[in-house]
């Protein structure tokens, strides 16, 4: 008869598959008790500010992201010299009297933008660009002539979308830097500044009537101009020659141009236009003028009178 018996287990399966446990379990409900390093805690922490100074010394103070390279492109009437003298102006000062105003990171382009064009009203536009890491591209686009609005107070600059804009740095510019033609409202209604006067190209539409008169017919207009009202859309311009030319802004320019070169074919030529008063633009396909000495007729009251019943002045004289 055989008997089994459990086997004691020997050294191997002990320490290998049945090792014993060093630490005790924590009972349930008791908190363990943590052990920790302070040291380890400050050096971490040194560290992580000797990185983040280094990395704040490398993007804000260091030179290595200076705007050092400044280029120009589509300017004409504003030198790039003058842009270049303006760069330098605008990035001399510091912040906090750390930081310069030449980083790539601290350049506000659209900043930069808004005083530029404020200091050049010849600019109608300008696209800032940085790359990376110190290069700076500004791209212009150039007025061929500025229009002054003025309506019972200050004058408005006129921009390309006919809203109004600041016109102190456009007052009293010499010809060579930019034609100024200025249109003055005689019903001195009210401006908004930043608001749109008309809503339809009213600037765009006056310079060109101004180009083609000059290049079509050579007639030369003075660069102040009146309207009765803004909501007319009438401008009276006063040409060289002394006469005046009443124009319908809500037509295109071209059209105003091709009503009065058939004026001028078939009804007036050009050699007498010295002795006209006026030229009426305003009607589509239709034109008045008069002259200056043209004779007026006159009648007297009593021949009005006379005029309207014949047998009443008759009678009249047989009373006398």
């Amino acid at each position: 008869m055989r008997v089994f018996r459990k086997k004691k287990p020997g050294a191997f399966h002990k320490n290998v598959f049945l090792p014993k446990r060093k630490e005790k379990r924590a009972k349930r409900g008791a908190s363990e008790e943590k052990t920790g390093r302070p040291g380890m805690f400050f050096l971490s922490l040194f560290l992580w500010l000797v990185f983040l100074g280094t990395l704040g010394y490398l993007l804000l103070v260091s030179p290595l992201l200076l705007l050092e390279r400044f280029s120009v492109s589509g300017n004409s009437r504003v030198s790039t010299e003058k842009l270049e003298d303006f760069f330098s102006q605008a990035t001399s000062d510091t912040w906090l009297g750390v930081f310069s105003a030449k980083n790539y990171l601290l350049f506000r382009t659209e900043k930069f933008s808004a005083a530029l064009l404020e200091t050049y009203p010849e600019i109608r536009s300008a696209r800032v660009e940085k790359r990376f890491p110190a290069s700076l591209f500004l791209r212009v686009e150039e007025r061929e002539a500025g229009v002054l609005w003025c309506s019972g107070g200050p004058c408005y600059l006129l921009d390309e979308e006919n809203r109004t804009r600041e016109s102190r740095a456009i007052i009293g510019l010499p010809e060579e830097r930019l034609p100024v033609y200025t249109v003055i409202d005689k019903s001195g209604l009210p401006v908004d500044l930043g608001q749109p006067v008309f809503s339809y190209p009213f600037s765009t539409r006056l310079l060109a009537l101004y180009s083609l008169l000059d290049e079509r017919f050579g007639i030369k207009l003075e660069k102040e101009s009146v309207t009765p009202s803004r909501f007319s859309d009438e401008v009276r311009f006063r040409a060289e020659g002394g006469y005046e030319l009443y124009v319908n802004t809500s037509l295109e320019p071209q059209e105003t141009i091709d009503s009065l070169a058939l004026f001028f074919d078939g009804e007036l030529p050009q050699e007498k236009l010295g002795e006209l008063a006026y030229i009426d633009l305003r009607t589509e396909n239709r034109i008045y003028y008069a002259f200056k000495n043209a004779p007026e007729e006159k009648k007297s009251e009593e021949n009005k009178e006379n005029a309207k019943d014949p047998k009443e002045g008759e009678k009249a004289k047989k009373k006398e």
